[in-house]
């Protein structure tokens, strides 16, 4: 399911009021919303009404849009942040500086969940108390397995889910609590 689609399920948004909202034809919005028109190639004009109609930030409504390229992304830039800081000066930055509960308000609902997946998995490896701050965030859960990138084109491209497997198999706890699939060294 797209950011989008959720969002507007979870703020009781139907298509038909946010077509009507945005002053934007019902078809149009109900390609965009389930994924059949990618938001990247409507025009300025329709992705500013649309995301007025909901009272967001263009870049932001286009995330909710986009959100495998962007969550893809966003997991490989949280990779790299750690192996430049360390796991420590990781941890406090995201804490201190509430990015799980900035991500959340945000709408970016896979981002927030990875990053309390990712404080979990740090605190639990260091023998650290868990951050119990997040009770409300940590209750979601995606409603599908979400799979690195080049684990779902393995999949595509082999015409199997072998690589699914052994992915899920060896997925780290703390991110498989909220059905994303995260497996290696961090």
């Amino acid at each position: 399911m797209a950011h989008i689609k959720q969002y507007l399920s979870d703020n009781d948004i139907s298509l038909y009021r946010f077509a009507k909202d945005a002053d934007i034809s019902y078809p149009v919005v109900y390609n965009i919303v389930n994924g059949k028109k990618d938001i990247k190639n409507c025009s300025y004009y329709v992705v500013e009404k649309l995301s007025h109609a909901l009272h967001m930030d263009i870049a932001v409504f286009v995330d909710l849009c986009n959100p495998r390229d962007h969550f893809q992304t966003f997991r490989s830039e949280q990779k790299h942040l750690i192996k430049r800081k360390g796991e420590l000066q990781y941890l406090i930055e995201v804490l201190e500086n509430d990015e799980i509960q900035k991500a959340w308000d945000e709408h970016k609902k896979l981002e927030a969940i990875y990053l309390l997946a990712m404080t979990d998995y740090i605190t639990n490896k260091n023998n650290i108390d868990n951050c119990t701050k997040y009770q409300t965030i940590r209750q979601y859960k995606p409603d599908r397995l979400i799979y690195p990138a080049d684990v779902e084109l393995e999949a595509k491209l082999d015409k199997n889910d072998n690589s699914k497997e052994r992915a899920l198999k060896n997925a780290i706890p703390e991110f498989l609590s909220f059905n994303i699939v995260e497996g290696g060294e961090i």
